[in-house]
C-alpha cells in the first residue's frame, strides 16, 4: 500500500506561524485593544464638547517643536514625545473652559512634565531631569508667541506655571494614548515571526522604524491626532513604505518622493526570487497588521493626501 501524502509542511508552518502570533506580546487580541484604547483617547472632536477655538497650526508647530526640544533635554524616548504631541492635541479639544494661547506654553510643559513622570523617558535621565528644563521650554514658546505675533503683550510668568493637575483631571487620568512609534513596534515585532527565514523583509522593517522615526516628526508638526491616528500614520506609511522598496505592486500607493530613492537603497543591489511576486508582501502586511488591503489603501491615501500637503 503506498504511503498516504503527508503535505510538504506547508500547513504546520502556518499553524505555527498563527500560534505564535497569538503568543507574542503583541497579539491580534492586542492589536484590538489599541485600536479600542485609541478610539477612547482620540474620539472625534464633535463628540466632545469642544468650547475652544482650534490650535492655529502655527503656534500647534511652534508648540511640537517645543515639545520635541523639552523631549531631548529629559530624555524621552520617541514614544514619549509623541505621546506628549497627543496629549497636546487631546487637551486642547476636551479642555471644558476656554483655553487661550497664552496658556499654550504652561499647558506643554505641564504635559512634558506628566509624560516624564509616566516613566516613558530613559533610565539615565529619568532620576535627575534638568529642573529648569520645563519652565525654560514653557518661556521659550511664549517668547516665541509675542515675537511672532499670536500673543498681543507678554506672557506673564506667573500664567506660565507648570499646573499638572489641570491637565490630568481634563485627560481623565489617561496618558497611555498609543502612539505611531508604539504602532510601529508592534508590527515589527509581529514581523519578525511572519517573515521568519526572508532576511530581505526583515531588513525591510528595520528600514522601516529608522525612517519613520524622523517622518513622524515632520507629520506630528503638521496634523493632529484627530485628524489622523497614529494607526493610520503607522500603516499608510507601511504601505508606503513597501511600495517605495518596490515590494508591493505599482498600483497600491502612490510613490511619494519624500520617503526616498526605492529598491537598492533600502534593500541593498538585487532581488531576491521570494520577492518577486508582489503579491507576497501583500500577504504578510495584512497579517502583520490585521487589516485587509482595502483598509491598507485607505490609510496610505490619506497619509500621501496629507502629507503631500504639508511636507511638499
Amino acid at each position: 500500500m503506498d504511503e498516504c501524502y503527508k503535505g510538504d509542511g506547508t500547513e504546520d508552518v502556518v499553524e505555527n506561524e498563527s500560534a505564535a502570533l497569538q503568543d507574542c506580546r503583541f497579539s491580534n487580541e492586542c492589536l484590538e485593544g489599541l485600536i479600542n484604547q485609541e478610539r477612547v483617547h482620540l474620539r472625534a472632536p464633535h463628540q466632545q464638547v469642544a468650547v475652544n477655538v482650534p490650535l492655529p497650526r502655527e503656534a500647534r508647530a511652534a508648540a511640537v517643536h517645543m515639545l520635541g526640544g523639552l523631549a531631548l533635554r529629559i530624555g524621552l524616548n520617541p514614544d514619549g514625545f509623541q505621546t506628549a504631541v497627543a496629549l497636546l492635541d487631546t487637551y486642547w479639544i476636551k479642555a471644558s473652559a476656554r483655553v487661550e494661547l497664552e496658556d499654550l506654553p504652561s499647558i506643554c510643559a505641564s504635559i512634558g512634565k506628566l509624560v516624564h513622570k509616566s516613566n516613558r523617558c530613559t533610565a539615565q535621565h529619568y532620576n535627575q531631569p534638568p529642573s529648569p528644563a520645563f519652565s525654560q521650554a514653557a518661556a521659550w514658546l511664549a517668547a516665541w508667541l509675542h515675537a511672532h505675533g499670536l500673543v498681543t503683550v507678554p506672557i506673564a510668568e506667573e500664567r506660565r506655571a507648570i499646573n499638572e493637575a489641570r491637565i490630568f483631571k481634563v485627560l481623565e487620568g489617561r496618558l497611555d494614548v498609543p502612539t505611531v512609534d508604539l504602532w510601529m513596534q508592534a508590527l515589527d515585532e509581529r514581523s519578525d515571526i511572519t517573515t521568519g527565514e526572508k532576511q530581505q523583509l526583515a531588513v525591510f522593517f528595520v528600514w522601516m522604524r529608522a525612517k519613520g522615526h524622523d517622518l513622524m516628526r515632520q507629520v506630528l508638526m503638521h496634523i493632529t491626532v484627530f485628524e489622523f491616528s497614529p494607526r493610520s500614520v503607522a500603516l499608510g506609511f507601511l504601505l508606503h513604505g513597501s511600495r517605495a522598496a518596490g515590494l508591493t505592486r505599482r498600483g497600491l500607493a502612490r510613490p511619494m518622493h519624500w520617503l526616498g530613492e526605492p529598491t537598492e537603497s533600502i534593500l541593498g543591489p538585487g532581488s531576491p526570487a521570494e520577492l518577486s511576486d508582489k503579491d507576497l508582501m501583500i500577504q504578510l502586511l495584512t497579517k502583520v497588521t490585521g487589516a485587509g488591503e482595502l483598509e491598507l489603501q485607505e490609510h496610505a491615501l490619506l497619509l500621501a493626501g496629507m502629507a503631500n500637503e504639508f511636507l511638499g
